[in-house]
């Protein structure tokens, strides 16, 4: 007597076999993703807006100039609120962006665009866009 094979019944076996997640684990991947999909879309719209994403209270924003009197990142540290330290990098264009003092007000430089994103939580490190002369500082 001969056996059928029966591909559908092992293949649905299989499948639920291999894909079943639980739904915590499922729902906090999701999650995630979403919340990669959105930092990633910051890349090119201005700092103002990111800001704005953020909640970052302007007094605690750090200012990181590459040489001195350019302007190339501003730095929102981590707090009890966001747990993860922001460095936005800027697209340099001169104007609002260099200064002999060193000193920028938040308020005139909100229109620069942004370059990219370097999010700090703990250990990990997530980097989105290009910070502009092609590596990531480590000091930030």
């Amino acid at each position: 007597m001969a056996y059928k094979f029966h591909w559908v019944s092992l293949c649905a076996w299989c499948v639920a076999c291999m894909t079943s997640r639980t739904p915590e684990v499922t729902a906090q991947k999701e999650t995630t993703q979403q919340a990669q999909d959105e930092r990633s879309r910051w890349v090119g719209s201005t700092l103002g807006e990111v800001l704005a994403h953020l909640n970052a209270a302007e007094e605690s924003l750090e200012q990181v100039q590459e040489p001195p009197g350019k302007l190339r990142a501003i730095v929102v540290p981590a707090d009890a609120n966001r747990g993860v330290e922001v460095a936005i990098w800027l697209v340099y264009d001169g104007g609002p962006l260099f200064s002999e003092k060193g000193t920028w007000v938040i308020s005139e430089i909100k229109g620069a665009k942004v370059r990219g994103l370097k999010f700090t939580e703990g250990e990990t490190v997530t980097r989105y866009g290009e910070p502009g002369l092609g590596q990531w500082p480590e000091s930030r």
